[in-house]
């Protein structure tokens, strides 16, 4: 028979193994949450940023052109180039971080699009273009282009907002699920 001491340990003991159960299932839950939501924040900052930045850099390649364009060659020339390289910077940043649905497909797209635009944009460097030709081109072809590249960026900056702020809706739920969970546990 079992003297009260040992009842006592027994029952303690019990109570402190379930207590503890308790507190590691909360800390595991907790933990693979936040792992959960800081992979696809980091994933889609990243996305969100490249697509920021390939507008930017696109507005001022644009800002370039029309310099260019009023007989401006030294300014644009040098806005131009310094730009071009962003854009291409943040287009391969985007293309290695393909991570949702028809991503890709959008990102593809600016690569094609954008191709075709710095091939017209290094055919205006040409002086001895004649200047209505220049602005012909610049209106009927770079602009178009231009306008396509801003939208499928736009679109993958939307698609990764909203992954994230979907994202941190069901993460969310996953917590106050979590916490029902842990008051029932605990009663």
């Amino acid at each position: 028979m079992l003297s009260l001491r040992h009842k006592l340990l027994i029952g303690f003991g019990g109570l402190l193994v379930i207590m503890a159960i308790i507190g590691l299932r909360g800390i595991m839950q907790v933990s693979d949450i936040g792992h959960a939501i800081q992979n696809i924040m980091r994933e889609n900052y990243r996305s969100v940023m490249a697509c920021q930045d390939m507008k930017e850099a696109i507005e001022r390649i644009d800002d370039g052109v029309l310099f260019i364009t009023m007989g401006h060659q030294a300014e644009g020339t040098a806005a131009i180039d310094m730009y071009l390289s962003l854009f291409e910077k943040a287009l391969n940043t985007e293309l290695n971080n393909i991570t949702l649905p028809g991503e890709g497909a959008r990102a593809n797209q600016i690569k094609a699009l954008f191709t075709r635009y710095r091939s017209l944009v290094t055919s205006l460097r040409d002086t001895s273009l004649h200047p209505a030709d220049m602005i012909r081109i610049y209106f009927t072809e770079l602009i178009p282009l231009f306008r396509e590249i801003k939208v499928n960026a736009e679109q993958i900056l939307t698609m990764n907002q909203e992954n994230m702020h979907q994202a941190s809706q069901q993460a969310r739920l996953k917590v106050s699920a979590t916490r029902q969970e842990m008051y029932a546990l605990l009663i």
